[in-house]
């Protein structure tokens, strides 16, 4: 039996979860995957927001060069 994840009280859809783990993952508790994920997640974001600053300025650099 399969029910949705469950993460910061909203439910996901699409993320089975086997009711006989009790609430783990692959032998993990839910809450220290997401402990564990969200800080990387977190970091690729930021490098993705200085990436997309820099692409922006491209077009300018590329007229005046």
């Amino acid at each position: 039996m399969h029910e949705p994840a469950k993460s910061g009280g909203h439910v996901e859809k699409g993320m089975p979860v086997d009711v006989h783990m009790g609430g783990k993952v692959h032998g993990f508790a839910r809450g220290g995957i997401w402990a564990a994920t969200n800080p990387m997640l977190d970091q690729v974001n930021t490098s993705l927001d200085h990436v997309e600053e820099r692409n922006e300025h491209l077009p300018d650099r590329l007229q005046s060069a």
